[in-house]
């Protein structure tokens, strides 16, 4: 759960209750602390204004539910367009019960050929609905149908020229349909257009604040501004489009703005940003990196022998699993890809909403006989979740749906 907000979150719009359940039939009101803004705004329920029939009606901040509906989760949101943040989120759930994801299947592409995949490690959605696969041990990004149909090839492959790879990690697409993908190898940026022709690069290996250091995980904001969790250096940097830098904030640690190898990033439609740490927490930041909050937690431990800190034991903190990516939706919910199974937990994806509720956990069917190995996930416009899914024997998409 959230642990609260702190000063950057004062004069921030905020809706009470930022999750609830609901039973249908009922009315809720909603009560929107506007902050600083004065901004004309307008009730969403789902990104529908004011809603309808099949989301739910809201009026004057009171929600009614759908009579009828199969869907347990809805977003309200008070959007205040112009305003520097545009949107306050909230989670309403009908019923009682966590809101399900149904498995659509998997498509397994593992193998050397030209259409195939040695790891499916970083996924973006491109604007027509296409697949974006980034390949880091042979060193490619490939395009599919969201059924796995192979659609070619972006970049030149391995190599050491400018618009080849060594071992690209994350994906990102711009809305005009520009491709960014961050080399781990290379501690590159590069840019392509639709066609996979290379428009700019940049980016270079060191310690400095524009430099990088096993890049992990990019995200583009609404703004256009490319977000980097930089693993090696503990850090966030941030380029403008163009690849001018910035600004970058963080460090090894375990206080707030600190971090234990920050390996997913994600911006929300506000701008606002989320960073995953494969030692397990999530924190939000404003675009300047001023902390929000922190969730996804569950306190402290004992590092294990090899995380021995200058050969002395020190405790740190560890949240349920290690998370190895994250994606937000178009409504600021954030999806965190957990890897472990210790203390009885599985590989999942865990969902929660903009203020750091958890709302929901899903995975691969038992029958299936193996985990979920997600590397990385794309949210659809409707929802829908495409998760890069990795393993000894496959390598593909799997992909779920809210119910």
């Amino acid at each position: 759960m959230g642990s609260g907000f702190v000063p950057a979150m004062q004069g921030r719009p905020k809706l009470t209750p930022s999750l609830t359940h609901l039973s249908p039939g009922s009315q809720l009101t909603f009560a929107l602390d506007r902050g600083s803004h004065r901004a004309e705004m307008e009730w969403q329920v789902d990104g529908v204004e004011g809603g309808n029939e099949e989301v739910g009606t809201i009026s004057g901040g009171v929600y009614s539910p759908p009579r009828e509906t199969e869907r347990m989760e809805h977003v309200i949101a008070a959007h205040m367009p112009g305003a520097e943040v545009e949107y306050a989120w909230a989670t309403v759930i009908l019923g009682e019960s966590a809101p399900e994801y149904r498995y659509l299947g998997f498509w397994n592409r593992k193998g050397n050929g030209e259409d195939q995949l040695a790891e499916s490690h970083g996924i973006a959605i491109e604007p027509p609905g296409t697949l974006l696969i980034a390949d880091p041990i042979r060193a490619r990004v490939l395009r599919f149908t969201q059924d796995g149909e192979y659609l070619g090839e972006i970049g030149g492959g391995k190599g050491t020229e400018p618009g080849t790879f060594d071992g690209p990690r994350d994906i990102d697409v711009a809305p005009t349909g520009e491709i960014y993908v961050v080399d781990g190898n290379k501690c590159q940026v590069q840019v392509f257009d639709p066609s996979g022709e290379l428009l700019r690069c940049w980016g270079h290996e060191g310690r400095e604040e524009d430099a990088l250091l096993r890049p992990h995980s990019i995200s583009l904001s609404p703004r256009g501004d490319v977000f980097i969790a930089d693993v090696e250096n503990s850090r966030v940097v941030v380029y403008d489009r163009s690849g001018e830098p910035l600004t970058c904030w963080g460090r090894r640690g375990t206080e707030r703005g600190e971090f234990l190898a920050p390996h997913g990033v994600a911006a929300d439609p506000n701008g606002d940003v989320f960073v995953a740490e494969f030692d397990g927490r999530c924190q939000k930041f404003t675009p300047r990196g001023e902390f929000l909050l922190e969730f996804a937690d569950e306190g402290p431990r004992s590092p294990p022998e090899d995380e021995l800190i200058g050969g002395e034991p020190k405790t740190i903190q560890h949240g349920h699993f290690r998370y190895h990516n994250i994606a937000c939706d178009r409504w600021g919910n954030v999806y965190l890809m957990a890897r472990d199974t210790r203390g009885g937990y599985f590989p999942s994806i865990d969902k929660y909403n903009n203020t750091g509720e958890f709302v929901t956990r899903f995975t691969v069917p038992d029958d299936l006989g193996r985990g979920l190995g997600a590397k990385a996930a794309a949210i659809s416009p409707a929802g829908r979740v495409f998760v890069a899914d990795t393993n000894r024997d496959y390598a593909g998409v799997a992909t779920f749906e809210p119910t």
